[in-house]
């Protein structure tokens, strides 16, 4: 149709040269922009672009991580904010992308599922997350495993845990050490909603999980922790 050249002519206008575009309609609030290579979007408006960025001898022609942002930026201009999961993992959009993130994350308010694993998001842009969490009250699934939040990273996103509807944290793979344990650890008993916690390989010692053993039995909704 008229209408969908139009559109997927300026959704190219974003991506690389000899990225392929299709316009299709769904009826689900998907929108999935794993590792930067296809870009699906699923949403109410009954439009839908998918898209497969080239390649060149096995590598992107130009940053990934631009990619993804942009075209998250693209369906929030054309009114696309019911999402339901948003699937942004391993695209690497570090500081710059998780900056623009956070001002589009209030905008989803039927937001539940967010993936944002393999990032390289680090303390500063834990600090952006912090600020724009609280305001998704209907976020209940977030996955923050490998990246480089550090102790301090962790003390921020633990600290907005008990006014967050988070029920479901992957916090994995995040050198967290010990000193990012207490943090979560003295926050677990104020959180009523959480049910699944995820610590794994965050060379968590001695200290770290005393604090935790304690603080477990009080968090009473949580069914599932792995430290492993």
């Amino acid at each position: 149709t008229v209408m969908g050249t139009a559109v997927c002519r300026r959704f190219r206008d974003i991506l690389p040269m000899g990225a392929k575009v299709m316009l299709r309609t769904h009826s689900d609030t998907v929108l999935n922009l794993r590792n930067g290579s296809l870009l699906r979007f699923k949403g109410k408006v009954d439009l839908g672009v998918s898209c497969v960025l080239p390649k060149t001898s096995g590598k992107q022609m130009f940053p990934c991580q631009v990619y993804p942002i942009r075209a998250l930026e693209w369906a929030t201009e054309h009114g696309w904010h019911a999402l339901s999961r948003l699937d942004l993992a391993g695209n690497e959009v570090k500081l710059q992308g998780i900056k623009k993130l956070c001002v589009m994350l209030p905008l989803f308010d039927s937001l539940t599922h967010l993936n944002l694993r393999g990032n390289k998001i680090c303390v500063a842009g834990a600090r952006h997350l912090t600020a724009a969490l609280p305001q998704c009250a209907s976020l209940t699934h977030l996955d923050l495993g490998n990246n480089i939040l550090s102790s301090s990273g962790a003390s921020q996103i633990a600290a907005i845990l008990p006014i967050c509807r988070i029920s479901s944290l992957d916090l994995s793979a995040n050198a967290i050490g010990c000193g990012g344990a207490i943090k979560v650890a003295q926050s677990l008993p104020l959180c009523d909603q959480l049910t699944d916690l995820d610590l794994s390989s965050n060379d968590i010692y001695s200290e770290g999980c005393r604090h935790l053993a304690l603080a477990l039995p009080l968090c009473i909704t949580l069914s599932s922790f792995s430290l492993g």
